[in-house]
């Protein structure tokens, strides 16, 4: 019996070979646009998935993971040819010997011109005038000699009482929005990426760099110099050392990670003084809710202040 195939094993075919099934997915998908675009109501992620979208699944282990939304959903799904999927298959499918280079050409045919990005912010924002919000991110796929560009459609939408310092980058969304909380803070010299999720209360100290599609919780503190890799998420009031370099996802809530790769060091509050931080990288400290004192006081002022003004939805 074959083994069902992992999105790494694409990496390990040579480069003519990558080539010639690039060129061989991207045949396939002018041959079926006619079929599947009238189809679609958008293209899509499988994280964010929508009635009759289009996606795509390069991995057996996603295809057990959302087959039950992509069955509700009655999506159109392309395939990468090898991948097990559950039985029974989904309805709507196309397979594909690369997945990824068939959504990327449906989709650039889906939007045959790229929209300019909406940017959307809250009330109360401070953004400096040297700071870049909206800027188009390096969706490239690379694919023996030849790169694909996939047209990026997605806005920015940046809640209230945000603060963007001087030669910070927000990259705009690919296909969905790239989201920043309210109350959160990023610093000067910030890259962050696209399709991002920064929590409410968050504070991205100087040149943090978020890849992209990367998940930050409410109330976390990201160091100086610090990296978050690529599609990592991090649970509500984690502390990330300064240049930290955070390669997978965290589990632990309300603790401090540090080094490279980053690893966990011991329980942390959420307070963010300088003695409290201080005495957090010298000793144990027990955690406390999620939502403490700070986060009760900014809540009741926003709502004293503002009732109309829901905020952004994180």
């Amino acid at each position: 019996m074959q083994k069902p195939m992992k999105w790494s094993d694409i990496f390990f075919q040579s480069p003519s070979e990558l080539g010639k099934n690039a060129r061989r997915a991207e045949t396939i998908a002018q041959e079926h646009a006619n079929v599947i675009l009238p189809y679609i109501s958008r293209p899509c992620m499988l994280d964010a998935i929508e009635p009759k979208a289009l996606c795509y699944l390069v991995d057996h282990d996603n295809a057990v993971k959302y087959y039950e939304p992509l069955r509700k959903s009655k999506v159109f799904l392309i395939v990468q040819g090898g991948v097990a999927m559950p039985i029974p298959s989904l309805p709507m499918s196309l397979v594909s010997c690369d997945a990824q280079v068939t959504f990327i050409v449906l989709s650039n045919m889906f939007y045959a011109e790229r929209p300019p990005a909406r940017i959307e912010k809250g009330i109360d924002c401070q953004i400096d005038s040297t700071a870049v919000v909206g800027a188009p991110g390096m969706n490239r796929l690379y694919r023996g000699t030849r790169f694909y560009d996939m047209k990026q459609v997605g806005g920015v939408r940046i809640g209230m009482n945000v603060k963007v310092g001087a030669l910070s980058v927000i990259t705009r969304g690919t296909l969905h929005d790239t989201v920043i909380g309210d109350y959160a803070w990023i610093g000067h010299l910030c890259n962050v990426g696209h399709n991002v999720r920064i929590g409410p209360h968050t504070l991205l100290t100087a040149s943090v760099n978020v890849g992209g599609g990367a998940r930050i919780g409410h109330g976390c503190f990201i160091g100086m110099g610090a990296t978050i890799n690529n599609k990592v998420r991090i649970p509500d009031q984690v502390l990330i050392g300064a240049n930290a370099v955070v390669t997978k996802s965290i589990e632990r809530e309300g603790a401090i990670y540090a080094g490279n790769p980053a690893r966990y060091v011991r329980d942390w509050n959420g307070d963010w003084s300088t003695n409290a931080l201080k005495a957090a990288a010298a000793a144990d400290v027990p955690s406390v809710p999620r939502y403490g004192i700070r986060d009760r006081l900014c809540e009741a002022v926003r709502r004293r202040l503002f009732p109309q003004e829901s905020g952004i939805a994180y």
